[in-house]
């Protein structure tokens, strides 16, 4: 699909696949938290990781979409208030380091899932 989307430029295509990762992914996760025998309170404790991750990824697709949508204004900004502080409003790559926390945090739960 990366190559479709490079061939194309159509931003919908990566878009779609990113959520359509996310929601099988999603899925997945769902049930390797319900199938096996847990405690109440084992699974409520996976299910407030399952949250977090969830909160870091969501937070970063918004990050991500706004940064899209208000690219002009917010180089603008930036040029305006200059470095260090431009270095916030680099939207898009707050989305990569959210992301990537929120994968490594996805991957420990998951471990923990799977040892048990």
């Amino acid at each position: 699909m990366s190559a479709v989307y490079m061939i194309s430029g159509n931003l919908l295509i990566h878009m779609s696949m990113f959520v359509g990762m996310l929601l099988l992914i999603g899925l997945r996760t769902t049930y390797l938290i319900v199938a096996p025998p847990a405690t109440a309170q084992e699974k409520m404790k996976i299910i407030r990781m399952f949250g977090g991750v969830f909160a870091y990824l969501a937070i970063a697709f918004l990050l991500w979409s706004l940064d899209f949508q208000y690219c002009h204004e917010l180089r603008r900004i930036r040029t305006m208030v200059g470095l260090p502080w431009a270095w916030l409003l680099e939207l898009h790559g707050w989305w990569h380091i959210l992301t990537a926390i929120g994968a490594a945090k996805h991957m420990d739960m998951i471990r923990g899932l799977c040892r048990e």
